[in-house]
């Protein structure tokens, strides 16, 4: 069940939000309402595979465990480091046992040609995510920064359902105060509206405009042999904005979600693609995956203290992990690598790139972006370059027709409605402005935040909500999974 299917927008989250705010009105202990909360976090997650909720449930009364055990003493002296190494090892060895064996298994048979077979493990949803929110916990449980929450609380805070599949990567301190507040449970109309605005703009972004791009990325990266330089530009820019649709589109319906139950979440995307720079594209993608690398891993390695050039080294390993994080794969690795290396080389250039015009430093940035995606994205690092070639080698030939066919959204507007004609010269017209508008829409038009922001309750965007929701659902053609729920 994901956020963008029937289930979960008729049934699930309306039932879940009828008996949390009933229970909150009827029960005097604020727990039960907390309780439910929790059951229905579990419930949520089993939907995917009930064998996925021992493994959630273990990794978060472990953490509860050990956080606990940190002020207590061994032999007399206090002891907190030795819980916190037990906690990085039982988390960082659950999270490369079920994430990462095959893949070490297959590059060791690659290396020595040797054939181990892989082993048939689960990947439990989220785990990257939920792994890495309690690593935060657990650390700042060391650092005395974290209160001894009850069992409750913290299962709730682990296993909320708006961020357990893909985030954001919350803080403790964000996330339970809220829980353990006793208006949580009141139902308040403002935050409803907000989050209503914040869930519509999301699945629209998802079911209208990321799930119409990834057809075409999919066809593409699925025939690169024999694509000339136009067609493969058009795939690598379907992609980079079909990723961008469907992560913004999660954050937001995810915002969204917790604003339904009185929980503001924190911002985990702010328009990455007006990005003027690398740094500065880090700073608003995937915002508290980089807030988690900066505070857990940069800083304590020491940061920018030691030099420019431990620093640089800091930095390459920051991105190595970040990479790596995202999937079980060499391509992932060469990705992150690559953004390090664009981070290190903005460190050493800084003051001769702040001279750069910023339409010049914007197209330099967005490009480098766009084709570090193509890596991203391939199966395998020879599919990638494979791409690559195409673009370089400019073949200038036609514009490959099929993709045409592969944009459900064209197909609704023009087929359909047969609003146009619907000849292979129309589609292909009507394809590109497609493309064209998703692109301005993504670094021109204000992002979910900052209409947040600004957000006053009208007539008129309650009659906008409920078209997006209306045509978000009439446009289900399948329930399509998000792109982080794989990483």
């Amino acid at each position: 069940m994901l956020f963008n299917s029937y289930a979960f927008v008729l049934l699930f989250l309306p039932l879940g939000l009828l008996g949390f705010y009933l229970l909150g009105r009827l029960c005097r202990d604020i727990r039960v309402s907390r309780a439910f909360l929790l059951l229905l976090s579990l419930v949520f997650y089993a939907s995917h595979d009930l064998r996925f909720v021992p493994i959630l449930l273990g990794s978060a009364l472990v953490n509860h465990l050990l956080a606990r055990a940190m002020p207590r003493t061994i032999g007399g002296r206090p002891r907190p480091r030795l819980w916190l190494v037990l906690g990085l090892l039982a988390n960082v060895g659950a999270l490369l046992f079920f994430k990462y064996t095959n893949f070490f298994i297959a590059t060791y048979n690659q290396l020595t040609g040797g054939h181990q077979p892989a082993l048939q493990l689960l990947l439990p949803l989220g785990i990257s995510f939920y792994t890495f929110q309690q690593i935060a916990f657990l650390v700042d449980a060391y650092r005395g920064q974290a209160p001894r929450y009850p069992l409750l609380d913290y299962l709730c805070f682990v296993t909320f359902f708006p961020t357990v599949m893909s985030g954001p990567i919350a803080l403790h301190s964000e996330v339970i105060p809220q829980l353990q507040a006793d208006d949580q449970r009141r139902f308040q109309w403002e935050n409803f509206a907000r989050g209503l605005l914040a869930f519509s703009l999301g699945m629209a972004k998802k079911v209208l405009l990321a799930d119409t791009l990834g057809q075409a990325a999919d066809y593409g990266f699925a025939s690169i042999p024999g694509m000339n330089t136009p067609t493969a530009l058009v795939v690598m820019l379907c992609y980079t904005l079909q990723l961008y649709f469907d992560f913004s589109g999660y954050c937001d319906m995810a915002t969204g979600l917790g604003l339904f139950f009185n929980v503001k979440l924190p911002q985990n995307f702010n328009s990455p693609y007006r990005a003027l720079t690398i740094s500065d594209f880090w700073r608003r993608w995937h915002m508290t995956l980089t807030r988690f690398f900066t505070q857990y891993i940069y800083i304590p390695l020491g940061g920018n203290r030691r030099g420019m050039a431990r620093t640089c080294c800091h930095v390459m390993v920051v991105f190595c992990i970040s990479g790596l994080w995202h999937g079980a794969n060499w391509t992932f690795v060469v990705w992150g690598l690559l953004h390090g290396g664009a981070q290190v080389l903005h460190r050493l250039c800084k003051k001769q790139v702040e001279k750069l015009h910023p339409a010049l430093s914007w197209l330099l940035t967005f490009s480098f972006v766009n084709l570090t995606w193509v890596i991203f994205r391939a199966p395998t690092l020879r599919d990638a370059w494979a791409f690559l070639g195409n673009i370089f080698r400019m073949d200038l030939g036609p514009l490959d027709l099929y993709l045409t066919e592969h944009f459900d959204l064209v197909e609704f507007l023009w087929l359909r409605l047969q609003i146009m004609p619907t000849q292979a010269r129309w589609n292909l017209m009507m394809c590109l402005l497609f493309v064209a508008f998703a692109l301005v829409a993504s670094i021109q038009m204000k992002n979910t935040d900052e209409r947040l922001a600004c957000f006053r309750p009208r007539f008129s965007t309650m009659v906008v909500c409920a078209f997006l929701l209306v045509w978000s659902l009439l446009s289900f053609s399948g329930v399509s999974s998000f792109l982080y729920v794989m990483f």
